[in-house]
């Protein structure tokens, strides 16, 4: 059973429901007109090859999006705190198998991914993941 949880406009002085999973913008109305759409985001934590001063091919990323509605994915490998710009994205239709799989060919120290949706007009989630990363030799 989900714990309700509720928010307070600072300007308007509405009580907002903030687990809504029918509301799919932001500032709607109670009969969902107006709003503007947004594209909420998750940055991991960070994944490491396991050596300290390492370093390793991050390879792939399969990730479970369980979902009612379209709903637009995109993933970003970021190497050693840095966006690579190297954007995967994959638009799923309301049918369509929830795993995302996201090649990637980045090599770096550290590694974290960004998973951004957007485009959705349903509830949409970020499940299980999982990673493919290819540790390199640190010293010869």
């Amino acid at each position: 059973m989900a714990i309700a949880t509720y928010g307070a406009q600072a300007h308007g002085g509405k009580i907002v429901s903030l687990d809504d999973q029918a509301v799919v913008k932001d500032l709607a109305a109670l009969d969902g007109t107006g709003g503007n759409a947004y594209a909420p985001f998750m940055l991991s934590g960070i994944l490491s090859p396991g050596e300290v001063g390492g370093y390793a091919k991050l390879r792939r990323l399969i990730l479970r999006v369980p979902h009612d509605g379209a709903v637009t994915v995109r993933v970003t490998p970021w190497r050693d705190g840095l966006d690579t710009g190297q954007t995967i994205e994959r638009v799923l239709g309301s049918t369509d198998n929830p795993t995302v799989v996201a090649p990637q060919d980045v090599t770096g120290s550290v590694f974290q991914e960004k998973v951004e949706l957007s485009a959705f007009d349903g509830p949409a989630s970020v499940g299980a993941g999982e990673i493919a990363m290819i540790p390199r030799r640190s010293v010869r």
